[in-house]
């Protein structure tokens, strides 16, 4: 398959809380194929359409956003970044999750940020290379114009506004939504994911992704963080 852009992600937790998340977006990026959905108690909900933009990434923690491979650089470069940061990082303590509006969207958040900002950090800095230069247009959708001095210095060097000390750790539930609408989505999603919201949720591997024509992500391959 031709993938249109990559990313490294993560994709924390035990493997009923990354199935449920699966489930809830409606989307499994390691078979790479459609879920039924559930159905929340409240039947003014459209989760279908909830969750509509935030379905085409999986279930993901954005460590690299997507990003056009550069013209001189090769996906088995990517490869080997993945495996060589995997190899010299240990696993992270997430701590617990917790649903939090971030915006206008909903998202599961961390506990513990710190070690997960450094490797966020070490994979932009590492993999600024390996990407293309935004063209105009693309650097135009960031609209740079509402961003902070900062997160416009990022977005010039990085090509994401939201690195380094901009980082912000979240794992998607929902696209934008008003205020009513969120009240009723944030009971559903605390109460599906209510198994895995007071539970230590470990952060044990990095994953490329590809993006398809159809503007899915896929899981390429995952790379276990094993530095003892």
């Amino acid at each position: 398959m031709e993938w249109q852009r990559y990313a490294i992600f993560a994709r924390p937790g035990s493997d009923g809380l990354v199935e449920r998340a699966n489930q809830w977006l409606g989307w499994d990026p390691v078979l790479g194929r459609e879920l039924a959905q559930p159905m929340p108690h409240r039947t003014d909900i459209d989760l279908a359409k909830v969750t509509r933009r935030p379905r085409r990434y999986g279930y993901h923690l954005t460590l690299r956003a997507p990003f056009h491979l550069a013209a001189d650089a090769r996906i088995d470069d990517l490869f080997a970044l993945c495996g060589q940061i995997a190899a010299q990082t240990a696993p992270l303590a997430l701590g617990h999750l917790r649903i939090t509006r971030i915006g206008s969207f909903l998202a599961m958040t961390p506990e513990n940020c710190a070690d997960l900002a450094d490797l966020a950090a070490k994979i932009v800095r590492a993999s600024n290379n390996l990407r293309a230069d935004l063209t105009p247009q693309q650097y135009a959708r960031r609209k740079p114009e509402r961003l902070s001095p900062d997160a416009r210095k990022m977005l010039d060097t990085y090509g994401y506004p939201y690195v380094m000390d901009q980082f912000q750790p979240h794992l998607t539930l929902s696209g934008p939504m008003g205020r009513a609408e969120e009240a009723a989505v944030t009971v559903a999603a605390e109460a599906w994911f209510a198994p895995h919201l007071h539970v230590p949720v470990p952060l044990d591997a990095i994953c490329l992704m590809g993006e398809d024509r159809a503007q899915r992500f896929h899981v390429l391959e995952r790379f276990a963080l094993r530095r003892v």
